[in-house]
């Protein structure tokens, strides 16, 4: 061969050496789908696939709706409950229920009585779940005299706790205060409960907890300065205590934070957001009752504010509480349109999920409505349930739980004929997405490592991220853990490397991932052409002299 002839084709092997590897800053293609294996999941966009289940079975009527999820996954739900005696009479219980799959079927509702006194603590009311370690399920509730509250009096009322460790089939139960109680709510926290209510003769909220998680030994009650009503309480991963009251000031109102740094022993406070002057209508239902959310050092709390007409508004601080913003939550206003008992929950992923009640006052027609807020932007509103009131009664209380199983659930109210307790939940999937690989146009060198990077949510925390490869010649795949270099385990960037050594054509691979509790995602799967490096390259460099082998590795790259 003449040295010409070697020269050119020393130069297309070079020239096809570089154009296999590419430059550092060249942007690898998306490679094409392979036709000899299954696609795989892609999991479609989650929002507004509710599932909706009735969890009260027909009582004449249950409102009040309260929700949680325990540490072991099962939801609790809990209502006021008019089964044994007529609405129009006022004398109430509290029921229960609870689910261990996730929702999707309740367990036979049972009605508790009252701890102490039946004949001057006849009735049972503002219910409250809260869940702790394990199983350990506490219920809040609110005795009182039905006499002395159909003549505005709550002098007997009282706020008891009820526990139980095994899905209600046993209760242990305490008194935690003896008089004048209304509104409570309360968090779990390193062991301890944490309540708050109103104490109604001292006319402001009041805050104890338990000592050494015993519900027979409280605190002394601190009383939050000031006129203060309708406490939400929350307490975040180091221990802040925030309660969201509304705070009245010579027939001022506006919405207060309280906050604890110290166990509840001493608070300070700050106006978060504003209550109009025509808040307070006949209906109490419309009123500013507030809902807390605190996870790290970001609090949300969100209110139903009216001046002209009735608006949603949501504050949000940073700062662990020590600054506060705020804003009118964007959806339908005019003077037809009422809202009410707006939820808060910030779920492990930092998105903040919101649901309310609207009501139409011209058609009668209400909606439970749901939407979420990230990085300053609302989700647009989903539709939960909808149905057209029959009665004066409007709905009550809701709750909405955002959970470590990336699951979004409401609890709330319907009239389907009678008011019933529903739940409605919808799961957060695990998507994959943004898959990239170091492969220039589809192809890479055998030798070199392939590398592989995907961007991957989820509303549960990831648990294994997987990358699956086979080479076309292989009978099974191998794996490798994908590791995380970006974000977290909730919304991140996880890549890894397949070595090509020793082989050629094409590459398959896709990518697993799953949380631990029974959520999983699989990619659709891809492939690469592995290319094998001319062999004679090699041998004819080394025959060349020195001065042709350095001009010959000047010559310029393409890509």
């Amino acid at each position: 061969m003449k040295v010409g002839a070697l020269l050119i084709v020393i130069g297309l092997a070079i020239f096809l050496t570089v154009s296999a590897f590419g430059t550092e800053n060249s942007t690898p293609e998306f490679p094409a789908k392979s036709k000899d294996r299954f696609l795989g999941y892609i999991a479609p966009s989650y929002l507004g696939n509710f599932t909706v289940v009735q969890v009260s079975n027909n009582t004449p009527e249950a409102n009040e709706i309260t929700l949680a999820r325990g540490e072991d996954g099962t939801f609790y739900m809990g209502w006021n409950d008019y089964r044994s005696v007529p609405w129009s009479s006022g004398y109430v219980h509290v029921g229960f229920s609870y689910s261990r799959d996730g929702g999707k079927t309740w367990s036979t509702n049972i009605v508790l009585g009252n701890v102490t006194d039946s004949a001057l603590h006849d009735c049972a009311g503002d219910p409250v779940i809260i869940t702790g370690y394990g199983s350990d399920c506490y219920y809040l509730i609110m005795e009182f005299n039905a006499s002395e509250a159909h003549g505005g009096s709550l002098k007997h009322s009282q706020l008891v706790v009820k526990k139980t460790s095994d899905y209600g089939a046993t209760w242990d139960e305490a008194l935690i205060w003896g008089y004048d109680v209304d509104k409570p709510w309360g968090a779990f926290y390193n062991g301890d409960l944490y309540v708050a209510w109103d104490n109604v003769s001292a006319g402001t909220t009041c805050f104890s907890r338990t000592i050494n998680g015993n519900i027979h030994s409280w605190t002394s009650p601190v009383y939050l300065p000031g006129s203060n009503y309708y406490p939400s309480i929350d307490v975040s991963e180091d221990g802040t205590i925030y309660i969201a009251v509304v705070h009245s000031s010579f027939f001022s109102y506006s919405m207060y934070v309280y906050k604890s740094t110290d166990g509840g022993n001493n608070f300070n406070y700050y106006e978060v957001g504003p209550v109009g002057s025509n808040s307070w209508e006949s209906d109490p239902r419309s009123g500013p009752i507030p809902s807390l959310s605190a996870r790290g050092s970001d609090v949300y709390v969100v209110w139903v504010s009216k001046d002209t007409y009735s608006q949603v508004y949501l504050a949000e601080s940073h700062d662990s509480g020590n600054t506060w913003s705020n804003e009118v939550i964007p959806t339908t206003y005019g003077s037809n349109y009422r809202y009410m008992y707006p939820s808060v929950s910030v779920a492990p992923t930092g998105v903040v999920h919101i649901s309310y009640y609207r009501m139409d006052e011209n058609t009668k027609k209400i909606e439970v409505l749901y939407r979420t807020y990230e990085n300053g932007v609302f989700s647009d509103e989903v539709l939960v349930d909808t149905w057209t009131n029959n009665n004066s009664f409007i709905g009550d209380y809701a709750t909405i739980v955002a959970d470590d199983w990336g699951n979004v659930s409401i609890g709330y109210t319907t009239e389907n004929p009678t008011d019933n307790a529903m739940f409605a939940t919808l799961s957060i999937p695990i998507e994959i997405t943004d898959v990239w690989n170091s492969s220039v146009n589809g192809t890479i060198a055998s030798g070199e490592d392939l590398v592989v990077n995907a961007k991957i949510t989820s509303g549960s925390e990831l648990k294994n991220v997987t990358l699956y490869y086979r080479f076309e010649n292989d009978s099974s795949y191998s794996s490798t853990s994908m590791n995380l270099i970006l974000g977290d385990a909730f919304n991140g960037t996880w890549t890894a490397n397949i070595s090509t050594v020793g082989h050629s054509g094409k590459l398959y691979f896709y990518i697993y991932a799953d949380d631990g509790r029974g959520k999983s995602a699989v990619s659709q799967e891809y492939y690469v052409d592995v290319i094998s490096t001319p062999e004679i390259l090699p041998a004819v460099l080394i025959a060349l002299p020195s001065i042709v082998i350095l001009r010959k590795l000047r010559y310029p790259s393409t890509s």
